[in-house]
């Protein structure tokens, strides 16, 4: 097939540019009169002309002739010229008067597939006025401005045109053609062969298509799925009303900061650990937002726990990314994302497509398209399929792939990795596609084969809700709520800041509210009843209280506002609170168990047909007729229990059936041996379970004990622990943590010094703990920091770590003898006096002994200049952002100054007696290296999995002290490589101070005994910490 050429389109552009004059008016045309306005003008006509022919499919020789024969006859019409002469004028052209003479030519659209004329118009204006913007002889003739408004033409298309401008101008002009949708020519400067493949062909600037799947995408993913605890919310009872958009509160990655103007995407693809030294780390630095991360990155898997704002995040992205699209308001502004690129959005739920997975098809990326066409169907957007696919190819836009846990559990990994490689099968060829897959963090395990290569796909993971956002949380909540209940201003900020209070007044409750889920639910609670409950189990207990209450007599308006009661299942059917909740506490338990083994699994809660509800209200009620009542009411009426059709019912969350699960089992006689068999068989699916049933039974100690030992009934008789077992330790951990475990021994150590029942559980799983820790060549260090930070929830009984009987840090000295030894590069030193080291830097629980003993109040634990300094910046405490992983109790403490370090040194000697101290950097190098000259702490060549938390180990966290305890170095001092930086001694005055010892965001390169890095005072991050050292003589 011969090519379009240049003297072709030189041709067809200058008849065109004729006519156009000649339909403008004198006044406009005069505006052409000179040669370079004439010239200037026909370049862009030619450019829209060449825009045009590229959304153009030509794969054939008939094709080919047809269009230049149609087109030829097109551009040389009058009325062409007189549709299009707006264009001089800033006016968009007449699609309507263009398509019927393009038709009047001869068209028929049947003739070239994929050929859509509007669209193709819409290039042509796209290119038409990005020339015209490029030339400063148009720019002062035709209304560009006015054009660009008026046209309502997208971002992509313009910039696109922008691109295709930029090619045309730098081609020699007799050399460019255009054959089968690609443009050739030879470039200016040196002759080189160039080539243009325009990036969006044939895809409408405001297509029926993509309106109505943007509008429907919006509404679905907008909608905030409440369940309708407090109806005086709205009035009348819809509290799904609330939109997400109203109430979405920032949430941040854990583990992971930058400053201003840091590149995200270097952050989390670990490229810039190495570059500690310098100015940059001593800006402000911030959490990474999660909607920033995924703006950043072209991959991403996002961890979280249940309930941690995973698809609440994907919904919120979702929804405001087809808001974006569609030119409406929209709130990512300031997040990354670029104005100029508005990615279309597509997300599929995996939950579904497992489901819907075909059990013997193989895995590829036919699937992953079948199933959209078929979740498409499913929205009434079956049309948008081939263009969406076009887009997504072409284009370029985001893909969510939401809840990779969720998947059936009885064949799970075989599933799973079947997932994996349809997606991966899909996106392969998108390379202009972001993706982001999310899951619940103890499903997307390291050692799992079918997890995504994190070379191509990052990991990171949500965090806990701070204080901050907590409170942002409270205000955004009650701004919507608020006017529903019918009040003004005033009182929605006091109500907000009444929850914020409550939240913030006790440690449990701060940190159930770290969960979006849970925070959502307390909100909801606090509106109706003024109060907050004081555990998980107990806000769930609460939850199913009101929710089954709603069920019963109640008060509402009718629609003159008078007040009635309605009578409910108790007025009615004389069916008891009680008995019903029994009833669904069993309903609840088959449907938990039947589930497990189900295709659909994850989040979502179980259906529960009809029968199987008919058949236990039957059992219960002894009146298959008054069950048929019950479920009658129930499917006019929501409350704990929804009805979805007129053949299923469900939960309203997941945690509810989990949590009536749990109550059920809690009500046998063999509970304990009920629970263990089924978190052995299935322990991701059923942990929540064992840990409401021990939470529901906090007030009745012997239970949770029982529920422990059954689980782990013995001390580790030797070091050997597997994965499956680390999981028991780990739960059994959290169990008593979250059932006030350390309280409850601390009463019973009071009365009974020799300890009982409860002191020897707990016990018990504080030596699982340790020997999980110490298991270097059965657990990868992930799991080995997972027990030490579960240790820390507990309180860590090893010497050093926490607190001695008088409240103050229970250090292990180490000593240090006088004598020479090797410093630097071979430097040989003598060391004049003996010192003590500690065996641990400082932890968190120590340096808040510091703080609650008001170290940052009192002046006599300061130096001159430290105090200046704490008093202009006002701190009250380390670094406040860092929460999760590094505020464990057994953790080294970080986000501390030289400044504070040097402070908490004072204070201890003020309270000890003892002159303590930062080393010095010769102290901290003789206790590191030993005598000898060593490389590291330890003898023989750095691994990482074994010698320390470098950013190798792949913590991205601190970790517990004396994890590594291969890393010790010989005077058994420990995380001397690897963990936190630590501060060391200088005199006083000096401005620039030393750090040694790497930490886990470096390289174990630079943990090595010679590395010192220097830094001013001030500077404070997640990296830092300290160790304390001191002299023989009090």
């Amino acid at each position: 097939m011969d090519p379009i050429t240049s003297n072709f389109l030189t041709s067809v552009a200058a008849g065109l540019t004729g006519k156009l004059l000649n339909a403008a008016g004198r006044r406009i045309a005069n505006s052409f009169s000179g040669p370079k306005e004439k010239e200037a003008l026909q370049l862009a006509v030619r450019d829209g002309i060449v825009a045009l022919l590229l959304t153009i499919p030509t794969e054939t020789e008939d094709e080919y002739i047809l269009l230049d024969d149609i087109f030829q006859d097109f551009f040389q019409d009058e009325d062409t010229a007189k549709a299009l002469v707006g264009l001089l004028r800033g006016m968009p052209p007449d699609l309507e008067d263009l398509q019927d003479i393009f038709s009047d030519q001869g068209f028929v659209a049947e003739q070239i597939a994929g050929f859509d004329f509007r669209e193709a118009m819409q290039a042509f204006t796209a290119a038409f006025l990005e020339s015209a913007e490029s030339s400063e002889v148009l720019q002062p003739i035709i209304k560009i401005g006015l054009l660009r408004k008026q046209a309502g033409l997208q971002e992509e298309t313009l910039s696109s045109m922008r691109e295709l401008i930029s090619f045309l101008r730098q081609a020699k002009e007799e050399s460019i053609s255009l054959q089968a949708g690609i443009l050739h020519a030879l470039e200016k400067k040196d002759a080189k062969p160039m080539e243009y493949r325009p990036q969006v062909r044939g895809i409408a600037a405001e297509g029926d298509w993509q309106s109505r799947y943007l509008r429907t995408m919006w509404g679905v993913c907008d909608k905030l799925e409440l369940i309708n605890f407090d109806e005086s919310a709205c009035g009348t009872g819809d509290a799904d009303e609330l939109k997400i958009s109203q109430v979405f509160t920032t949430l941040n990655l854990a583990n992971l900061d930058c400053a201003e103007g840091e590149d995200v995407g270097e952050v989390i693809r670990g490229k810039k650990e190495q570059r500690i030294a310098g100015r940059e780390r001593e800006r402000e630095r911030h959490p990474i937002r999660a909607v920033a991360a995924v703006a950043a990155m072209d991959r991403l898997v996002i961890l979280g726990r249940p309930g941690s704002g995973k698809s609440t995040l994907v919904n919120h992205l979702a929804g405001q990314l087809a808001q974006r699209r569609a030119n409406m308001p929209e709130g990512l502004a300031g997040c990354g994302w670029s104005d100029e690129k508005r990615l279309l959005p597509v997300r599929i739920v995996l939950r579904k497509f497992a489901a819907w997975l075909p059990d013997e098809e193989e895995a590829n990326a036919g699937l992953v398209g079948r199933y959209l066409e078929k979740m498409l169907s499913d929205m009434d957007c079956g049309e948008a399929c081939p263009y969406l696919k076009r887009v997504l190819w072409e284009e370029g836009g985001i893909i969510f792939f939401d809840g990779l846990d969720e998947v059936p559990a009885g064949t799970v990994r075989e599933k799973r990795e079947r997932i994996i490689e349809a997606i991966r099968e899909f996106c392969a060829p998108l390379d202009k596609c972001k993706v982001v897959v999310t899951s619940r963090e103890y499903a997307y395990k390291k050692e799992d084969s079918w997890r995504l290569p994190e070379n191509e796909f990052p990991v990171v993971e949500l965090a806990p809700f701070g204080e901050e956002q907590m409170g942002v949380f409270a205000r955004a909540w009650y701004a919507a709520v608020g006017p529903k209940k019918l009040w003004d201003r005033k009182k929605c900020e006091d109500e907000a800041e009444s929850l914020f209070q409550a939240v913030r007044s006790q440690s449990h409750l701060t940190n159930m509210a770290g969960s979006p889920l849970l925070l959502t639910i307390m909100a909801q609670l606090h509106g109706r009843d003024g109060t907050l409950p004081r555990d998980r189990a107990e806000l769930y207990k609460r939850a199913v209280r009101v929710l089954l209450s709603l069920w019963e007599n109640r008060i509402v308006r009718d629609a003159g506002g008078i007040k009635r009661m309605e009578p409910g299942l108790v007025m009615q059917l004389g069916v008891r609170e009680d008995v019903l909740q029994k009833v669904l506490e069993r309903v609840a338990f088959l449907a938990h168990e039947r589930q497990e083994g189900e295709r659909e699994t994850g989040v979502q809660p179980a259906d529960i047909p009809r029968a199987d509800l008919r058949d236990e209200l039957e059992k219960e009620l002894k009146d298959l007729n008054k069950a048929q009542e019950v479920i009658d009411y129930i499917q006019l009426r929501s409350g704990l229990l929804i009805a979805r059709d007129g053949r299923t019912y469900a939960f309203p969350h997941r945690t509810f059936q989990e949590y009536l699960t749990a109550t059920y089992i809690l009500g046998k006689g063999d509970c304990d041996r009920m629970l263990k068999e089924r978190v052995k068989r299935a322990p991701d699916w059923w942990r929540e379970v064992f840990l409401l049933a021990a939470g529901s039974a906090r007030d009745n100690p012997r239970i949770i004990s029982d529920l422990v030992d059954c689980l782990l009934p013995h001390a580790p008789k030797d070091e050997k622990i597997s994965p499956e077992k680390h999981s028991h330790v780990c739960l059994a951990a959290t169990t008593l943590a979250e059932t006030g475990s350390a309280e409850r021994v601390r009463r019973e150590l009071a009365e009974e010094p020799e300890g009982g029942r409860f002191s020897r559980t707990h016990h018990t799983i504080q030596q699982w703990l340790q020997a999980a820790m110490r298991f270097v060549s059965g657990l990868n260090p992930r799991l080995r920091a997972g027990a030490g930070r579960m240790l820390g929830a507990l309180g860590d009984p090893r010497p050093g770590v926490g607190l001695g009987p008088d409240g103050l840090p229970d250090m292990v000295w180490l000593d240090i003898g006088e004598g020479p030894f090797i410093k630097g590069q071979g430097d040989k030193v003598f060391l004049k006096k003996p010192f003590q080291i500690s065996k641990y830097p400082v932890t968190v629980a120590q340096f808040r002994a510091f703080v609650e003993d008001g170290g940052y109040a009192n002046e006599e634990f300061w130096t001159r200049s430290s105090w200046q300094w704490r008093q202009d910046v006002k701190v009250t405490g380390p670094r406040g952002f860092f929460g999760g992983v590094f505020a464990t109790e057994n953790h080294p403490v970080v986000g501390v100054s030289w400044y504070e370090a040097m402070a908490f040194c004072s204070w201890v000697s003020r309270r000890t007696g003892w002159q303590v101290s930062l080393p010095t950097e010769v102290q901290w190098e003789r206790a590191a290296r030993s005598t000898d000259g060593r490389e590291y702490p330890f003898v023989g060549p750095c691994e990482p999995e074994v010698h320390g938390n470098f950013r190798e180990t792949e913590l991205t966290g601190t970790s517990t002290v004396g994890l590594f305890a291969e890393g010790d170095a010989e005077c058994g001092a420990s995380d001397m490589a690897g963990n936190v930086w630590e501060w060391c001694d200088v005199l006083e005055g000096e401005a620039i101070l030393g750090v040694h010892g790497g930490s886990w965001r470096n390289d174990a390169s630079l943990a090595r005994c010679t590395i010192c890095f220097r830094f001013e005072p001030h500077l404070r991050d997640d990296y830092f910490g300290f160790r304390c050292a001191r002299t023989l003589d009090r």
